[in-house]
């Protein structure tokens, strides 16, 4: 009976050791990072205007991309305890340390579009401008550019919802 018990604290140990895996790849729904104490997978942005991705989650891996876009969305997709997983707007998928990462709510343009105050066009935005994001519905997202501000419509960025839109996948066009 002991040996039982503690077989299963061993074990319970061991999967509390390993980096966290959002089921949402496999088609699941949110769970909390033991980590962070945040939803997997959600959205963050870039902290600085130079980061490194690297292949594994410690800096002893080398650096396969180096974001120069401060702001620029990223889907959280794993956590450990000082990394996370990323997945950028392209697809492509690295690990970055979690002081690199911030909350601030950023999106950015899949396609050239129209940024709306009520009826009329503040800015036409180019596709892949990085904007800051207030809030959004179901259609219509209100951001922000410098000194513009208005509504896009949702389907137009990446960055905001990742049920409803991105299913994980999602490329720029």
């Amino acid at each position: 009976m002991v040996s039982r018990i503690l077989l299963c604290m061993l074990v319970g140990c061991l999967l509390l050791s390993l980096p966290l895996s959002s089921s949402s790849d496999e088609g699941g729904g949110v769970i909390i990072s033991p980590f962070s104490g945040k939803p997997v997978p959600r959205f963050e942005s870039l902290r600085y205007s130079v980061v490194n991705g690297r292949n594994g989650p410690s800096q002893r891996h080398p650096v396969v991309w180096r974001y120069l876009r401060k702001g620029l969305p990223v889907l959280i997709i794993k956590e450990s305890h000082d990394w996370r997983r990323v997945r950028d707007p392209f697809g492509d998928e690295v690990w970055i340390r979690n002081t690199q990462l911030s909350s601030s709510k950023y999106v950015i343009l899949k396609r050239t579009s129209e940024l709306r105050e009520g009826t009329s066009i503040v800015a036409i935005l180019e596709q892949g401008v990085v904007a800051q994001l207030h809030e959004c519905g179901r259609r219509w997202c209100e951001i922000s550019k410098d000194s513009f501000r208005g509504v896009v419509l949702s389907e137009d960025i990446w960055g905001w919802d990742v049920f409803e839109r991105e299913k994980f996948r999602l490329r720029l066009y």
